[in-house]
């Protein structure tokens, strides 16, 4: 099976030939393992865009059947980095 099948066959309550795989990064885990992977570390400037956006290259790299896709905030209206080093993103 081929991460596709293997993740419908999941959600249809059908079983596949190993569970799913998912994995989550958080940047300095993304970072540590782009470094022992060998493999380029893709910064973002924005948390609120890290948090949305997986480390597709990484995560295909280890076989993950399934990335996480959501909203992100308009392009009109990015976050802010403030004097004090915290974003704001409203």
């Amino acid at each position: 099976m081929n991460g596709k099948e293997r993740t419908r066959a999941a959600i249809n309550h059908i079983e596949p030939d190993q569970p799913p795989l998912y994995i989550s990064l958080t940047p300095q885990v993304a970072k540590k393992l782009a470094e022992s992977l060998h493999l380029l570390y893709e910064p973002s400037e924005d948390s609120l865009l890290f948090t949305r956006i997986s480390h597709m290259r990484m995560l295909a790299h280890m076989g993950v059947d399934c990335i996480r896709i959501a909203a992100t905030y308009p392009f009109s209206s990015p976050s802010v980095k403030l004097p004090d080093g915290k974003i704001r993103n409203e």
